[in-house]
């Protein structure tokens, strides 16, 4: 397998000019898009649009089958960001366990949508537009790589593959996520790539608008940090060979996104008393708890990596499956054999080493969560995903497209997206990855009956039943709730429940003994009532009363 460069036959580039003024060796580009091409993205959309306003339509309790708990975190803390200016859960604890950029939409959107289901609604239209908004750049971005009828037809497949439209279905931050991250490639690919293939000064007000392009990234996944750095290295190392010009490129780099983050830790600081996200400190905790011996992170964070993380898009397929865990580890191993061979060749060594730190990067990213973090969930795949689908998708087209003839494009055009569509009708058809939460909204309104109506109710999936209920529920999982993390730091979960005054305690027994695990005295619980959750490993549902 190997690279082809995009055709010499290609209209030229314009030099590249240096800041001082001279030019730089011409490199070949696109050519000139048909116009029979341009509405390979917006015909297909019709189509998902379609599917989408179907599932949007549907009532709310289906929709909770769909919407993962952590949503409805979002919506009821932007709901009382709205209206009462705290960035609270539950009106009563302190938290900053969200990603900023999504809670800043949500807020928003509670400002205008008075109803939750209005406001459900409105975060799935947005997470849906930012999916449409995030294929659309990946056409622009790629086209500065490959010709503009397979940079369309990766836009389309990427509009249509399951995985980016099952998160714009979640109401999460993941779209949000994924645009921001287009948004930094294709400012990389139009204003950066050109300039440093031609060794050219790359001009400061480009570095400082990828700075900023980075600094959305962060809000939209704090994560980012990880990716922002990596690029920003290879940036500095890549655009100036003298120490003098590399510390001048870092400042244009680094202190516009600097500037562009430190509002969230400013706010973080002022709404919470705290720096850092209580919710990741959190995670950790249950990841040392969840992974005591080495042996034991070694396997579970390469279970994790294998089965979920580096699951390749193109697959179609779900994680957590054992052959596909197989296949995916084997398609990333091919896909780095095709770059490692691109950098043999001066016309692709700029699209190898791009593809190898992104991968690099995200691989590093993928590890700290594997080895370090518990509770990995299906939106963390945005990253690995988008970067996976990228990089597998270029190096296919330029080992696959050499050997198509002309006329066989079209039909391979056609084949792919209709494989696409299929698979996309049966994802939806099947769509009901949290089928248990329609059985939490059933019973919390039972639940509640039974609880005095001054009492606050505890819960660790605390998200549906807080969002929909005029009560007030407690998270106790402290993803959601600051002043958890102490206790649950030193091993005294059950004195938080006393100290809090929550005597009533709502949810599945999985979720209650880790809190167990981190407590120091037996928690004793009385069981008051019961409701079956479908498709949930460990049973039921319960409401406990704890015993003084």
């Amino acid at each position: 397998m190997h690279f082809e460069p995009r055709d010499a036959s290609a209209e030229q580039l314009p030099r590249a000019s240096h800041e001082a003024g001279s030019d730089a060796s011409s490199l070949p580009t696109t050519p000139s898009t048909p116009a029979s091409s341009e509405p390979i993205i917006g015909r297909r959309l019709y189509l998902l649009a379609l599917a989408f306003a179907w599932s949007l339509a549907r009532p709310v309790r289906w929709l909770v089958g769909v919407v993962p708990d952590d949503a409805f975190y979002y919506l009821k803390i932007a709901r009382n960001l709205a209206t009462h200016g705290l960035s609270s859960f539950d009106g009563i604890n302190a938290t900053n366990g969200y990603h900023p950029g999504w809670m800043l939409l949500m807020t928003v959107c509670a400002k205008l949508f008075s109803t939750p289901q209005s406001l459900l609604r409105a975060a799935l239209i947005v997470a849906f537009l930012f999916h449409v908004a995030g294929s659309a750049l990946l056409v622009r971005a790629l086209s500065h790589w490959v010709v503009r009828p397979w940079a369309e037809l990766a836009g389309a497949c990427w509009l249509l593959n399951p995985l980016p439209v099952r998160l714009a279905l979640q109401g999460m931050e993941a779209s949000f996520y994924v645009f921001g991250l287009t948004c930094a490639f294709l400012l990389y690919s139009a204003r950066l790539k050109p300039v440093l293939q031609a060794r050219g000064v790359v001009r400061t007000r480009d570095l400082r608008a990828l700075g900023l392009c980075l600094a959305l990234c962060f809000w939209g996944r704090t994560e980012a940090i990880v990716l922002s750095g990596a690029v920003m290295l290879a940036v500095i190392v890549a655009a100036a060979s003298s120490w003098p010009a590399r510390l001048r490129t870092a400042a244009a780099l680094g202190i516009p996104f600097g500037l562009g983050i430190a509002p969230w830790f400013v706010f973080s600081f002022v709404a919470t008393g705290s720096w850092t996200q209580r919710s990741g400190a959190m995670k950790l905790l249950w990841g040392a708890a969840a992974m005591p011996t080495a042996s034991a992170r070694l396997q579970q964070g390469v279970h994790y990596l294998s089965s979920s993380w580096l699951l390749n898009p193109w697959l179609f397929l779900q994680r957590w499956q054992e052959p596909n865990s197989y296949l995916s580890c084997l398609l990333a191993l091919a896909v780095v054999l095709v770059l490692a061979s691109g950098l043999r060749k001066p016309a692709t060594r700029h699209a190898a080493t791009v593809g190898l730190l992104l991968l690099a990067s995200t691989l590093l990213l993928g590890c700290i969560y594997a080895f370090f973090f518990a509770d990995h969930q299906e939106w963390y795949r945005a990253q690995p995903g988008l970067i996976l689908y990228l990089v597998t998708y270029t190096a296919a087209a330029f080992t696959i497209r050499p050997l198509l003839p002309r006329a066989g494009i079209p039909v391979f055009v056609s084949a792919l997206t209709l494989l696409s569509c299929v698979v996309l009708a049966k994802s939806l058809a099947a769509n009901n990855p949290y089928p248990w939460q329609r059985d939490v909204f059933d019973s919390q309104p039972r639940f509640e009956a039974r609880v005095p109506a001054s009492e606050p109710i505890g819960s660790f999936n605390a998200g549906l039943p807080g969002y929909f209920s005029s009560r007030t529920i407690v998270n106790l999982d402290g993803l959601a709730n600051n002043a958890l993390y102490p206790y649950y730091a030193s091993k005294t979960f059950e004195r938080y429940l006393r100290d809090a005054g929550i005597h009533y305690v709502a949810d599945e027994s999985w979720s209650l003994d880790r809190a167990r695990s981190f407590s120091h005295t037996p928690l004793q619980l009385r069981v008051l009532a019961r409701a079956p959750l479908t498709a949930w490993s460990s049973g039921d549902r319960f409401l406990w009363q704890v015993v003084p």
